[in-house]
């Protein structure tokens, strides 16, 4: 048994040895100098001494107890700040599953929301393609024709449809710029489709309306109510077309009144009533008269016609008045004209597109043109029946004068001013005037040259004492220049004051210088001298008149002169600084102007004296007015502020000016 204990502490004495030196060589390798080592020791250091345990055998021995304990305590604090940190954990776990089941139910929503959305995103995207279709039916049916109204506007019938198509194209057309201002590129589209459309339809009208007039031809009296509407809408958008369509018609009616004009002239009516006018050639009056009874007939007509086809209403002159207000006033010879039926017919609902006002215009044109033809064989028939050998009386010449004035005066109501048929009746009327005073000179010379005249040498001759000769020659003067004095006074009654004051100037003038040559006719002459001066007075107030209305100047005139009211001119109507200036100005224009002193009147004058008096005299009045109105502007009682401004002439420059002329 000792054996075995001494064996034992034996075997444990190399292995404790062993371990030892283990210890010992790890102690001996370590490096004393590391960091951490040294950072060890000082800490281990401060456990000892005081306030510590002392540094001894025993307190060193204790270390590790030390250690254990202080790694207890270190391990028990940790797990006491772990303990904290494990309840924020578990606060933390208990948000973050409160925040799961919050996300889980924000999902859940989420999912049920997304459900939702999409059916009505497909609700929005159905309702925005529904918008965007009616977008695009509404597009189409403002800014496109209809297949209907397209097949209507090329080949369909001119009526009631068509002229609804054709505003449609020009709705659409007008309302393109609206459609340019977002989509330019459609705009210019439609606008493009429209206006080739526009032109399509108005060629095609063009043609129908042409058409429609070479009827007119045949028989008038029929007229398709639609040719109405188509003319007024040429007029108003291509009155180009429509002026080519008026050649048709003037074309197509001249034709047709000329040749009833030849057959009213050579043929006569139906059945040979009325008779050809042709048959009353040898009568003046009643061949004058009737063809310009049939030629007011025929404009009348011709008017009534293309009132219908124009669609105008109420016009300056229609059938029933042209012949029933004034058939009263018709010349004897000519009451037999017949009276014309007023058929107007009313346009159809459309509205027109061209004014009354440019309608009747063109409706005189055409009017004018129609009869244009007959100018010429009617004023041929007229010159054959005034020839000198035809040797037509003075009266008769002058009942011509007053049939053509009174026809002329009635078609102007109907065709207007400045139309053919009365320009050639004026122009017919002058030429008969004038031949009217051609005559009744030839007359009175007739009268002068023959008896009277010798009469007057045979008494010149006789052995009469000298201061008996006048009272005993001056019956037999008064037989013989007293009526002709009347006569002339009488026929020239018609005529206005002025043509009047020529007429009987030229008629005296002659008698007073036939008798003129003789003594005992003295106090004669001396009277036809009075009466000449009385109406050259008459002529030189006129002719003043006339000058003072074409420069503008008459009505001041006329205030200054005939003024009531003892005021300052300048507070007269009219008479105002800048009125009259303006006026002023007008008449200093005149003085300028060689035409404005061209004396129409005076210049009709037979006798050279005559006319230079007349015309001196007619300057000496526009001078002493014109003096007036300057004593009246620089005179401060009629308070005219700047009177060079409002006058600038002097009278002596005006007479200078007027002297010259």
């Amino acid at each position: 048994m000792m054996a075995d204990v001494s064996g034992s502490g034996a075997t444990s004495s190399p292995q404790l040895s062993s371990s030892l030196s283990r210890k010992l060589n790890k102690v001996l390798e370590l490096n004393t100098e590391e960091p951490e080592l040294l950072a060890a020791l000082n800490h281990l250091s401060g456990w000892y001494g005081p306030p510590h345990a002392p540094n001894s055998k025993h307190a060193r021995r204790l270390l590790r107890s030390d250690l254990e304990r202080q790694t207890l305590r270190i391990n028990k604090d940790f797990l006491l700040a772990f303990s904290l940190v494990q309840l924020s954990l578990e606060q933390v776990e208990g948000d973050v599953g409160r925040m799961k089941e919050s996300c889980l139910f924000m999902a859940e929503r989420l999912s049920k929301t997304r459900l939702a959305a999409g059916k009505l995103i497909l609700t929005a995207d159905k309702k925005e393609n529904e918008r965007k279709k009616e977008v695009a039916e509404a597009f189409l049916e403002r800014f496109r024709l209809t297949e209907a109204e397209q097949a209507t506007l090329r080949v369909g019938d001119i009526d009631e449809l068509f002229f609804d198509a054709l505003k449609h194209v020009g709705q659409i057309y007008s309302e393109c710029p609206v459609l340019l201002r977002t989509h330019q590129k459609a705009g210019f589209e439609v606008m493009e489709a429209m206006s080739m459309e526009q032109q399509s339809a108005y060629d095609r009208l063009y043609r129908w309306v042409k058409d429609e007039f070479a009827t007119l031809r045949d028989d008038p009296s029929e007229i398709n109510p639609f040719l109405i509407v188509a003319v007024s809408t040429l007029q108003e958008k291509q009155p180009v077309l429509l002026s080519y369509c008026f050649d048709e018609i003037v074309h197509t009616r001249s034709q047709v009144s000329l040749g009833a004009f030849h057959a009213a002239l050579t043929v006569g009516g139906p059945g040979g009533t009325p008779r050809p006018i042709e048959m009353h050639a040898h009568d003046p009056l009643r061949y004058v008269g009737d063809m310009l009874a049939w030629l007011h007939q025929a404009v009348a007509s011709e008017y009534e016609l293309l009132n219908r086809v124009f669609g105008t209403e109420g016009g300056q002159v229609t059938g029933n008045r042209v012949f029933t207000e004034d058939k009263a006033q018709l010349p004897h010879d000519a009451r037999h004209a017949e009276e014309m039926p007023n058929k107007q017919q009313h346009p159809p609902r459309h509205a027109v597109y061209g004014t009354k006002h440019n309608i009747r215009e063109s409706l005189a044109k055409v009017l004018s043109r129609i009869f244009e033809p007959l100018l010429q064989p009617f004023k041929i028939r007229l010159d054959q029946v005034l020839d000198p050998h035809s040797k037509p009386s003075t009266v008769e010449v002058f009942r011509i004068n007053n049939m053509l004035d009174f026809y002329s005066r009635m078609i102007t109501r109907i065709m207007g001013h400045g139309a053919s048929l009365p320009s050639l009746f004026s122009d017919c009327k002058e030429e008969v005037l004038k031949l009217f005073y051609d005559t009744l000179k030839s007359d009175a010379d007739i009268l002068l040259s023959r008896a009277p005249m010798e009469i007057m040498a045979t008494f010149d001759e006789s052995l009469v004492p000298m201061d008996e000769r006048a009272a005993e020659f001056a019956p037999v003067l008064s037989a013989v220049i007293d009526p002709l004095s009347k006569a002339c006074a009488i026929s020239a009654t018609a005529l206005k004051a002025a043509d009047m004051a020529v007429y009987l100037i030229n008629c005296l003038s002659v008698v007073q210088g036939s008798v003129s040559a003789y003594d005992f006719a003295t106090s004669r002459v001396e009277a036809l001298g009075m009466h000449i001066e009385s109406h050259l007075d008459t002529l030189v107030t006129e002719e003043t008149a006339r000058f003072l209305r074409n420069c503008g100047i008459a009505e001041k005139m006329a205030v200054l002169q005939y003024r009531t009211t003892q005021g300052p001119l300048s507070l007269e109507p009219g008479m105002d600084s800048r009125s009259l200036a303006t006026a002023v100005r007008g008449f200093e224009r005149s003085l300028s102007d060689l035409e404005a002193f061209i004396m129409p009147h005076c210049d009709k004058l037979m006798e050279h004296n005559l006319r230079a008096t007349a015309r001196s005299r007619v300057g000496d009045n526009i001078v002493g007015l014109f003096s007036a109105l300057h004593e009246a502007v620089y005179d401060p009682r009629n308070k005219y502020d700047e009177p060079r401004m409002v006058v600038r002439y002097k009278p002596e420059q005006v007479k200078t000016i007027v002297d010259a002329l």
